[in-house]
């Protein structure tokens, strides 16, 4: 597509055009947490959302962007739905290569997890978008006092399957329908190094989200709760209980939407830009 970009009636017949159940849309928007996602990964995708048949997708999102879980999870949304959203200006399409991928499997998932739906890792998310921020500054042997710091920090944003953002929920639903990705120089290789001997924990229990209207003014809030959070998180990372949620991490929890754009485990389909 051009660099003028198309219009909204457009994104939905173009998903019509080229999308296949299973299909990765990796999308960039023109908001703040896109852009941060964007500078603090360093790639040109802030988002992840799977196509599962019917003319809809699957995704874990934050709808208003802010810390309180009543207005988070994993939803199913229309092709419209996913081409309406204001601030939305470049979609593109991955597929998976692996011959062992299940769509049925894919598609089965996708209805029990939104049955079961995990909750948005809003802050788990805050925690690996600083870390994505310093990780080409990250050695695999790090000194003592850096060391103990990047514990805390897995311990902080790993959960396993409780909690999931977007690209944790595709690596999770591509792993359990027989294509687990493989990603080359994932953004925080350093940390997944200590956790990619662990499997990638199955999706499971959880409760539905209901969504809410917006509140502009949470979303001002969140900086100041993300301070406070991060003090008590650095004294809550000395005790027992948080040390042993570090256990529960696994690769999953540490991936960016930028890594699949590096995933040698898919093909690129098409790519769309969208107008203003």
């Amino acid at each position: 597509m051009g660099a003028g970009g198309t219009d909204r009636p457009a994104v939905v017949a173009w998903l019509d055009e080229h999308a296949e159940v299973g299909d990765l849309a990796m999308t960039a928007c023109a908001d703040w947490v896109s852009w941060l996602i964007r500078r603090g990964t360093g790639g040109d995708v802030s988002h992840v959302a799977v196509v599962i048949g019917g003319r809809r997708l699957v995704e874990a999102y934050d709808k208003n962007s802010t810390l309180p879980d009543d207005d988070e999870g994993v939803y199913s949304i229309t092709f419209e739905e996913f081409a309406g959203r204001g601030a939305l200006r470049r979609v593109t399409l991955l597929r998976p290569t692996s011959v062992e991928f299940d769509q049925k499997e894919l598609m089965h998932l996708a209805r029990h997890v939104l049955h079961h739906s995990p909750t948005f890792a809003s802050f788990s998310s805050v925690v690996q978008a600083a870390l994505g921020l310093t990780a080409t500054r990250q050695r695999s042997l790090l000194p003592g006092p850096l060391e103990r710091w990047a514990t805390a920090q897995l311990a902080v944003a790993g959960d396993g399957a409780e909690r999931v953002h977007c690209a944790e929920l595709a690596t999770r639903l591509y792993t359990q329908s027989g294509a687990p990705p493989r990603f080359d120089r994932p953004r925080l290789a350093t940390f997944i190094e200590r956790v990619e001997h662990r499997p990638i924990a199955p999706l499971g229990g959880g409760s539905p989200r209901v969504a809410r209207s917006v509140d502009p003014a949470e979303t001002v809030r969140i900086i100041g709760a993300v301070v406070r959070w991060a003090a008590l998180a650095r004294w809550a990372s000395r005790t027992a209980r948080l040390r042993r949620r570090t256990d529960r991490t696994d690769t999953a929890d540490l991936i960016h939407p930028v890594d699949f754009q590096r995933s040698p485990s898919f093909s690129h389909v098409a790519t769309l830009d969208v107008e203003s």
